[in-house]
């Protein structure tokens, strides 16, 4: 895909193989690069919005038996230096707008998921379907900014979260019915580092944005 206006391109390689009726892989990479926006009119090139991001995937389908499947998945998602140019001295008024005051103010994000799922039909007589999951999901972000007096600042998160989950379904005079349960739990670890500051005991803090 190619786009004029940010001058980006973004292109997908994907692979599928099937072994035999019980395995099948399907893998994928994202790479995409987007320049500085050109906006309508006399607003012109709009500097730092260009930015650029990487992803992967992978799923593995293994038949276990023939109403059986255990499935397993993989998704990786990397955003670097992206910009919130409107809170910058790069901003461009449009309609009376106003222009930022920090130097910069970029970010960088990362999320990871990993998931293991068994799957099977005709389980008994009362129950059609079910599906049990395991996931691991991960989010990390990080901002840098530089105010208008040169100070600068580092502040993000990183986040974990486990999660178990059950869904059946079974057929009843009424129709159908869908039900199970779900589970999450969330490791939040989040960071502020400011070196300028004129505290030694202030330039790093345990807590930073959740």
């Amino acid at each position: 895909r190619f786009a004029g206006a940010e001058s980006s391109h973004t292109g997908r390689l994907e692979l599928q193989v099937n072994k035999g009726k019980r395995l099948g892989v399907l893998g994928g990479a994202n790479l995409k690069n987007s320049s500085d926006l050109r906006a309508g009119g006399a607003t012109g090139v709009l500097p730092k919005t260009g930015y650029g991001q990487q992803s992967l995937d992978l799923k593995l389908n293994y038949a276990v038996a023939e109403n059986r499947e255990l499935v397993f998945g993989y998704q990786y998602d990397n955003t670097e230096d992206a910009w919130r140019v409107h809170r910058t001295i790069y901003s461009k008024s449009w309609l009376g707008t106003t222009i930022g005051t920090d130097q910069e103010l970029s970010l960088d994000q990362r999320r990871q998921l990993a998931y293991l799922q068994y799957q099977w039909n005709r389980v008994s007589r009362h129950i059609d379907h079910a599906k049990l999951s395991l996931s691991w999901h991960s989010q990390y972000e990080n901002q840098f900014r530089r105010r208008s007096d040169g100070a600068r600042t580092s502040d993000g998160f990183d986040v974990g979260t486990a999660g178990f989950w059950g869904q059946f379904s079974s057929s009843t005079k009424i129709g159908r019915l869908t039900y199970g349960w779900e589970y999450y739990l969330d490791f939040v670890d989040s960071f502020r580092e400011d070196p300028d500051n004129a505290k030694p005991e202030a330039r790093v803090s345990p807590r930073g944005p959740v």
